[in-house]
């Protein structure tokens, strides 16, 4: 099996492609989707180490246990994920070179041996300061601590690696190399349980190293952390020759010691040591005698970190629960955190130049200090929340609940609108310790499960922010019932007052959990006090225990959403069990899984939504160092199986499995090492790519309305990819030269912004859901110019409201969006030239590129009003694509805000106003367009030699029309004080394709007209009685400047163009503009029928 871990490993680091085989669809698919990063980052995750450029201190690199490495240069301000790009995602160790701060080492798999530890890919090496890397070796080390560069030639490097913490292997000790990482050698050997877990090197003398070995081993059930193989040791010579340094330190079995040299004088060597008589001991004589100081070491297998104050060797650091700080060189510590500092410190990190600046890692992300500790810094712009759970509601925007490493349990929302995602204020705690599992009851969102680790459950009232357990207890005079760290539960999918709860055995409660129903014990019921580690029998004094949970137990539970009552449950002991009867009765069915051995941990059953005997099931064996995926599906209620893990490679243990609700086809896989789907039912697994990396992954949903997949990492906090009914097509089949994908349900928000711009970069901001209909389709080819798909959305009776040219589209995946508005030329329906439109923005998410724009935009005169188009009324709308000949058509369902308390009738009339606005603004553009064409005709006729010479009635007549076209253009542009034109264009320039309308001055009509449109668009209400008259006032003085504008370019000048006829003079000939059509009197005729049927909207949508 090692060997097997091996190989598939070094091939998972020479093809980092997220997917093994895959059609171009799907490939097309599953690439560059848009995928939002919500957080949270109010809180943050395991940090395992740091590294400060000491020559740059606001250059520093953050190891973290599941979310990759992450960089600042400018002091936390703002920090970036540098290795999304590489195969593993767990970070142990990081080190930078002294000598050239641009090269990087990193050693992946984090070495906290705790039961929820992630495992690692090798060693990574970069030469750019994390721009790029590459991988150095040592592949199955899985779990590396440590990384000691040589403070003069950083071509020499020691690397400690710890190896498999479940289960023996060779690959682990301290290497070395001395060109670069080309060549290793495993210069301080154990055994295949023994590694090393730190390296520091002499600053004075390089060719001094001090290690330390540790062995130890864990398993589901337990936890051996030391043995005669463990200790401290010191080379001499750069590694050659070794000694074990047992002079005043602790004899017999060792368990994970950490070391450091002091700074300012090399022979000071500290060395925290977990052994019956262990604790901090100090070395003045460069390792030769110790001396021991306090028996201070907390939780040594967890922490086992000491570091001295470079420039104080009485001040120590070591971590722990608390951070514990000594001033008299280790005889007495105390805890100097306060209340300020997150619990569970792993990383410290000490300025050599001001002793004051200091850097710590803990569960609860990167914290520093200016002041030696007194105070501290979180850095809450960094999402590392660690995910156990998640659950959400039918809100809209929809709530999410659930679980976090060592930082509790949350609600927050999904989105706050287009343009502005959760922040950390957005989140609500509901509980401590360690947080798992939630569920929000579909009934009434202020009621909220969650729970702490071991089993306790609590309902919350997020409105009133008060819990209470229900967890049950025991009889009197009955063992305790077992509960898994991660202790299971869900809501049935048939009443929402029926709680499951898993233990040892399985509960059920049809009160909210007030009162419980218990089944047989579920489990195998293990006598773990007969099992053995490293060759020891559990019942006997294990050599420092880290016993964790308890084993035995169930962890994942499954109702059937088709029959209440068909119950799955999975156990971390290997049992999968079926019951048809609600419970009463069990049937065992984990020996027909093919090629499973017993007692590997089940880590997810679910029962389809599609057919009642059909379940899926994942197990995951790396507890057994088993680092294969299992993945099955049966048809029979779990009688028969069959193996669906093609596709996911070793190292991709899976930890859930999810099917889609509207498309049996369609699966999800949440793995050690990334989200996968398959679109055929598992026959084949592809990765998720960029921009979402290879995270580890524990749970994963399917909002019933949304369609969106919501993924739990523990890791980053939760993504979100929205709607994706591009992916249930695919699943569901495609074929021919196109596909139209079902839009999901479109929400209009109004009157969100982003958050504000002027509180510095210090923040932590998230996307929201994306702004308008997002409408997705494919493409088998590449579209030319000319040829490019056309999308129309149309009224549920046909009417056409925005039209517009794809000219961005591409081969493969594609999706636009439309802002729910009508193309503007739908304001004056007698127009033959469309003109740029707002009717929606089209983005490829994969491109920089600007929005796409109509293919025929609307000429910009220099100085411009922006104008949208009407924003349209909720209800059903079609939406058609056509590529040459090929037409399909979806339809899609447009929901106004929710916040918004309008009739429909009322909606109707606003839209009314706002579109009669639109209407005179176009029309009053085009009037100055007339009235500056009439007006360039006259002045050239007037400078004519015929005219000149002419008759004197024929001036005096072109003098007259001359003088009312400057008088209609002088009210056209208006000449009275108002808002100028920049302040219109700061006011109405917000996103989407638009018509630009020129200003001749600072109160334009059009300009006029432009923003009382928009302002009646970005209210919530009826406008007042003020607003409305004045709207009415100046829509009165548009109609008469406009019909004047219609009355000079008509009639007046076939009068005047009478008389130069009369007289022999050559008649005027004005050029007709690109956009007009028909008369502006035959609009206003349709805006004053309109007028008289206020609330009539017949021609709009649903």
């Amino acid at each position: 099996m090692r060997n097997l871990v091996v190989a598939v490993l070094a091939m998972t680091l020479s093809a980092l492609s997220p997917r093994a085989a895959a059609d171009g669809m799907t490939g097309k698919l599953i690439d560059g989707q848009a995928w939002r990063c919500i957080g949270p980052a109010v809180v943050g995750g395991r940090i395992d180490d740091v590294a400060v450029v000491e020559s740059d201190t606001t250059i520093a690199y953050v190891a973290t246990a599941t979310a990759g490495l992450w960089k600042t240069t400018n002091h936390g301000v703002t920090f970036s994920p540098i290795f999304d790009d590489q195969p593993c995602q767990s970070i142990g160790a990081v080190a930078v070179s002294r000598t050239d701060h641009n090269i990087v080492w990193m050693g992946t798999g984090e070495a906290n041996n705790r039961q929820s530890s992630s495992w690692g890919c090798g060693v990574f090496k970069s030469v750019d300061a994390g721009k790029t890397w590459q991988h150095m070796g040592l592949p199955d080390s899985l779990h590396i601590p440590k990384i000691a560069i040589h403070p003069t030639n950083p071509d020499i490097v020691y690397v400690a690696a710890l190896g498999h913490l479940w289960g023996p292997n060779e690959e682990r000790g301290l290497y070395k190399t001395v060109d670069g990482g080309k060549t290793w050698v495993a210069v301080l050997k154990g055994n295949a349980d023994t590694g090393c877990q730190d390296v520091v090197l002499d600053p004075a003398n390089p060719e001094i190293v001090y290690a330390s070995l540790y062995q130890r081993r864990r398993a589901a059930w337990g936890f051996i952390g030391g043995g005669p193989h463990g200790g401290v040791f010191r080379s001499r010579d750069g590694g050659g020759t070794w000694a074990k340094l047992q002079k005043g330190l602790p004899a017999g079995d060792i368990g994970c010691s950490g070391l450091d040299v002091y700074r300012r004088n090399p022979r000071i060597v500290y060395a925290i040591v977990e052994a019956r008589d262990g604790g901090v001991f100090r070395s003045e004589d460069g390792g030769d005698s110790w001396t021991r100081m306090s028996s201070t070491n907390p939780r040594p297998m967890y922490f086992s970190l000491i570091r001295i104050d470079p420039n104080d060797d009485q001040t120590l650091w070591i971590g722990g629960v608390s951070f514990m700080r000594s001033r008299d060189g280790g005889k007495t510590f105390a805890a100097e955190s306060g209340a300020r500092l997150h619990a569970d410190i792993h990383a410290i990190w000490i300025d050599p130049a001001d002793s004051r600046h200091m850097l710590v890692g803990c569960d609860g992300g990167i914290q520093w200090s200016y002041d030696r500790g007194r105070t501290w810094d979180h850095v809450n712009t960094i999402p590392l929340a660690q995910f156990y759970g998640l659950g959400y509601d039918m809100q809209t925007p929809y709530n999410l609940a659930g679980g976090l490493q060592d930082n509790g349990s949350w609600l927050g929302p999904s989105s706050h609108g287009p343009r502005q995602g959760p922040t950390n204020a957005s989140w609500q705690n509901l509980g401590s310790g360690d947080g798992f599992l939630g569920a929000i009851a579909p009934d009434d969102p202020n009621t909220v499960y969650t729970e702490s680790q071991n089993g306790n459950v609590r309902r919350s009232n997020a409105a009133l922010g008060t819990s209470v357990n229900i967890t049950p207890s025991a009889p009197p005079g009955e063992p305790p019932y077992r509960w898994d760290w991660c202790t299971p539960f869900m809501i049935s999918p048939h009443r929402s007052s029926k709680i499951l709860l898993g233990g040892n055995r399985l509960f059920l409660s049809t009160d909210r959990g007030d009162t419980w129903r218990r089944t047989q014990d579920l489990s195998t019921n293990p006598d773990i006090t007969q099992f053995e580690l490293m060759g020891v029998k559990r019942g006997k004094a294990y050599p420092f225990p880290d016993l964790g949970s308890d084993y035995g137990q169930i962890v994942t539970i499954s109702e059937s959403p088709l029959k209440e009552g068909i119950l799955y449950v999975g156990t971390d002991d290997g049992n999968l069990q079926v019951s048809r009867d609600d419970g009463r009765t069990w049937t065992n069915v984990v020996r027909n899984l093919p090629g499973v051995t017993g007692g590997i941990y089940v880590s997810r059953v679910h029962a389809s939504i599609h057919r009642a005997g059909r379940v899926y099931a994942s197990l995951d064996n790396h507890r057994a160092d088993d680092y294969r995926p299992y993945v099955f599906v049966s048809e029979d209620y779990g009688v028969t199986w069959r193996s669906i893990s093609n596709g996911i490679p070793v190292g991709s243990t899976v930890n859930v499995i999810r099917e889609h609700p509207h498309a049996p086809n369609l699966l999800f896989a949440g793995t050690d090492r990334g989200l996968y789907v398959s679109f055929d039912r598992g026959l084949q697994w592809s990765r998720f790519g960029k921009p979402l990396p290879p995270l580890r992954v524990d749970e994963v949903l399917i909002h019933p309305r949304e369609n969106d997949l919501i993924v739990a990492t523990h890791a980053r906090g939760v993504y979100i990819l929205d709607d994706i009914g591009s992916l249930v097509a695919a699943a569901n089949g495609v074929s021919g030269r196109m596909a139209l994908f079902p839009p999901a349900p479109a929400v209009m928000y109004r009157g969100t912004t982003a958050t504000a711009t002027l509180t510095g970069n210090r923040q932590y901001d998230t996307q929201g859901e994306p702004t308008g209909a997002r409408i997705h389709y494919w493409l088998a080819e590449e579209p030319t110019l000319t040829n490019a798909p056309e999308l129309t959305i149309l009224t549920s009776h046909g009417q056409v409201v925005t039209r517009r040219r794809l000219t961005l589209a591409n081969a493969g995946y594609n999706v636009t969006t439309w802002d729910f508005r009508e193309d503007l030329e739908s304001a004056a329906p007698t127009t033959t030239t469309r003109a740029a439109s707002s009717g929606g923005t089209a983005q490829d998410p994969r491109s920089s590129r600007p929005p796409q724009r109509s293919a025929t935009p609307a000429r910009r005169p220099s100085r411009s009003i922006a104008q949208r188009g009407t924003r349209v009324l909720p209800g059903g709308y079609r939406v058609r694509l056509q590529l040459g000949d090929t037409v399909q058509e979806q339809r899609l369902t447009v929901i106004d805000d929710p916040r918004i308390r309008l009739s429909r009738r009322e909606r109707a009339t606003l839209i009314r106003l706002i579109r009669d606005m639109n209407r005179r603004a176009l029309l009053a553009r085009r009037a100055d367009d007339r009235a500056q064409a009439l007006e360039t005709a006259l002045k050239t006729s007037a400078e004519s030699d015929p005219v000149k010479n002419g008759p004197e009635s024929a001036r005096i007549a072109l003098k007259e029309m001359q003088n009312a076209v400057a008088a209609l253009r002088n009210s056209l542009a208006g000449r009275t004080a108002g808002p100028t034109a920049g302040a219109l264009v700061q006011t109405l320039g917000a996103g989407g394709q638009i018509v630009e309308f020129r200003s001749s001055g600072n109160n334009a009509v059009s300009a006029r007209l432009a923003q009382y449109a928009m302002r009646l668009d970005s209210i919530s209400e009826m406008p007042s009685r003020g607003l409305r008259a004045e709207m009415e006032a100046l829509m009165k003085e548009s109609d008469r400047l406009i019909r004047e504008a219609d009355e000079l370019s008509g009639r007046a000048l076939v009068r005047l163009n009478a008389i130069f006829k009369k007289v022999k003079l050559p008649e005027l000939v004005l050029q007709p503009s690109s956009e007009e059509g028909g008369s502006a009197e035959s609009v206003l005729e349709v805006i004053g029928r309109e007028d008289g049927t206020e609330g009539d909207i017949s021609d709009m949508g649903g």
